[in-house]
């Protein structure tokens, strides 16, 4: 199953299988360069929230996931907060 998601830093679209999104695991941005580190555990529990829809919306069904990523805010915007 691919999953699409955004760069955290200049926003361009992704798409890349959810097994590719285990632990330890990286990839830089085709637009930016940035690189972009996965922990498993998001990965495993998105896989198995799919698999129970599946289940029930049967086998003809096809499910798509769309990930947003917000971005971190920049540290000196807690310096006037």
């Amino acid at each position: 199953m691919n999953v699409k998601l955004a760069c955290p830093k200049c926003g361009k679209a992704l798409e890349l299988a959810l097994a590719d999104m285990s632990a330890g695991k990286a990839m830089a941005c085709p637009g930016c360069g940035e690189v972009i580190r996965f922990r498993g555990a998001d990965a495993e529990s998105v896989q198995h929230a799919i698999d129970a829809l599946q289940a029930k919306l049967g086998p003809g069904v096809k499910v798509n996931v769309d990930v947003k990523v917000r971005s971190a805010r920049p540290w000196w915007k807690f310096w006037g907060a």
